[in-house]
């Protein structure tokens, strides 16, 4: 199953501009062929495809970079959570 057909299946009246946005993402990707896809260590001096969302950019980057999250919580409708009143003692 593709990206698209899982956000059709999760909200379907999300998939279409979703499949909008990732193909100018791969389009942009294309295009800029960045020397970094990006990394979660110290911030690089080069123009990384991505940098962690919620990290700053540096200036030098001219908006070329974009933040992208680092955590898939929240992410999938299908999950579930439970909350723990009392943790279990080791």
């Amino acid at each position: 199953m593709s990206l698209v057909d899982r956000i059709q299946v999760v909200d379907p009246g999300e998939a279409a501009l979703a499949e909008l946005m990732l193909m100018q993402f791969l389009a942009r990707w294309r295009a800029v062929q960045p020397p970094i896809y990006g990394h979660f260590g110290p911030v690089p001096q080069e123009t990384p495809l991505m940098y962690p969302a919620g990290t700053e950019p540096r200036a030098l980057w001219s908006n070329r970079s974009r933040p992208t999250a680092s955590s898939m919580r929240n992410v999938d409708s299908g999950c579930d959570a439970d909350v723990i009143l009392q943790f279990p003692k080791a």
